[in-house]
């Protein structure tokens, strides 16, 4: 049987193939709008990921976004 792989099994794996991901690159490679409730959850089943907090500028002003990182 070919089970799909759930949104934190996939980010899981990003993580440890990549080591970050930002809510932006989840939306785009998987479809995934709330990537922090999937982080939450990884943290709670004790993988240790840190949030950095990156600013850009965009048409309406700067804006603040998460970029999450999975560490050994």
């Amino acid at each position: 049987m070919n089970r799909q792989k759930s949104q934190n099994e996939v980010v899981l794996q990003y993580l440890k193939t990549h080591k970050s991901l930002t809510s932006l690159q989840a939306f785009e490679k998987w479809h995934i709008t709330r990537l922090a409730s999937v982080i939450h959850i990884l943290r709670k089943q004790g993988y240790n990921i840190i949030t950095a907090e990156l600013t850009c500028d965009t048409q309406f002003g700067p804006t603040t976004y998460a970029k999450y990182t999975l560490i050994k």
